[in-house]
């Protein structure tokens, strides 16, 4: 694994801020309430509603040299969800961490 260049930040309880390595996307690592909207599939065929707490991770384009950034005036559609729902906070991470930078996704 890559050293990490930047520390994670936290907002506030469950909402931190996790810059890539190549300064090309900012991570939010965040909690969410799933509250039965979210169907799961069973094995066998049947169909479960997913409740709880739960974990996940989106990105966005890191901020231009002098651009502020103003966490109340994002909007949830400025981020790309990437991946939830997850069981712990690490987990939200190690999805951050394992997906291409832009510049490796467009190679």
């Amino acid at each position: 694994m890559n050293d990490r260049k930047y520390q994670m930040t936290r907002l506030r309880r469950g909402d931190y801020l996790l810059p890539s390595n190549d300064a090309q996307t900012l991570w939010r690592i965040y909690t969410y309430e799933e509250e039965g909207s979210l169907i799961e599939q069973s094995p066998d065929g049947g169909e479960r509603a997913v409740t709880g707490m739960f974990w996940a991770c989106a990105r966005r384009r890191f901020p231009k040299p002098g651009e502020i950034i103003d966490l109340d005036g994002w909007s949830d559609d400025e981020w790309e969800f990437w991946a939830g729902p997850l069981p712990t906070r690490q987990a939200a991470i190690d999805e951050a961490l394992r997906a291409p930078s832009p510049v490796e996704a467009s190679a």
